[in-house]
């Protein structure tokens, strides 16, 4: 029986970051299919950081950033991100779902289900980095503050459009906007877009003609801790909690209870 070091919750940004820093005895397990998505699937905002980068990985999707005239571009870090784990693609466990957690005498047992069915592995530790705390929902319910549903819009030569209900940012081009709405916590997904729907509706007149280009799929979590221990050697380290998704590449691991 193989037993891992370590398994995370979550194909995250920060737990890329773990695998490029070569942390070979650490295994990724997600349900969906792509990496980074509390990043590039939720269209947040991401702050300026031109701090300084410890690892080679993280600086070197930096300079390849800048190189392409995409420096600060979340949405252009994906692939680029993506062609540095395509060898690595071993340690991910992606479409796959957990159906169970139990502590057994030295080691955490996961059960879990993907297309090949039902399997069980082994870890000395756990970390659940999803912001939502998919592992522990009763924790993650009480430790959700806010949830916010982003949508990028398309609106060439539009006016202001003020309200208390939503924020409007810039996006990437003169012509793009990225619209947020505030989400009442554990609406689920068919509400969650009717209700931005809704605020899309009441739109002044001057934004007729804008369109929506796409909703996010994944929700932005405003949380109370980033960092919890939930057992022995079992941890929820909030993996959106950096300005950006180099800062989460980067980390060290250090912040972790």
């Amino acid at each position: 029986m193989k037993t891992f070091k370590k398994i995370i919750i979550g194909a995250s940004c920060w737990s890329a970051g773990r695998i490029l820093q070569g942390d070979t005895e650490c295994l990724v397990i997600d349900r969906h299919a792509a990496i980074g998505r509390e990043y590039f699937d939720t269209y947040r905002e991401c702050l300026p950081n031109d701090a300084p980068l410890n690892t080679p990985a993280a600086r070197e999707l930096r300079r390849e950033l800048s190189e392409r005239g995409k420096s600060g571009d979340t949405a252009a870090l994906a692939p680029a991100l993506y062609a540095k784990l395509h060898h690595l693609t071993g340690q991910f466990r992606l479409w796959t779902e957990i159906t169970g957690i139990r502590r057994e005498a030295d080691c955490w047992r996961i059960s879990i289900h993907d297309v090949e069915g039902d399997k069980v592995l082994h870890a000395e530790s756990l970390i659940d980095c999803t912001p939502e705390c998919i592992t522990r929902p009763d924790f993650g319910r009480s430790n959700t503050v806010g949830i916010r549903l982003n949508a990028i819009l398309l609106a060439p030569g539009c006016g202001k459009w003020e309200s208390s209900s939503l924020r409007l940012r810039p996006g990437r081009r003169e012509d793009e906007f990225v619209l947020s709405v505030q989400i009442p916590p554990g609406t689920g997904w068919a509400t969650a877009r009717a209700l931005l729907l809704a605020e899309w509706r009441k739109r002044p007149e001057s934004w007729r003609d804008a369109r929506i280009c796409t909703i996010a799929g994944e929700f932005e979590y405003e949380v109370r801790e980033s960092s919890a221990r939930l057992d022995d050697n079992y941890h929820y380290f909030n993996s959106a909690r950096f300005s950006d998704p180099l800062a989460a590449l980067d980390d060290a691991g250090d912040t972790i209870c």
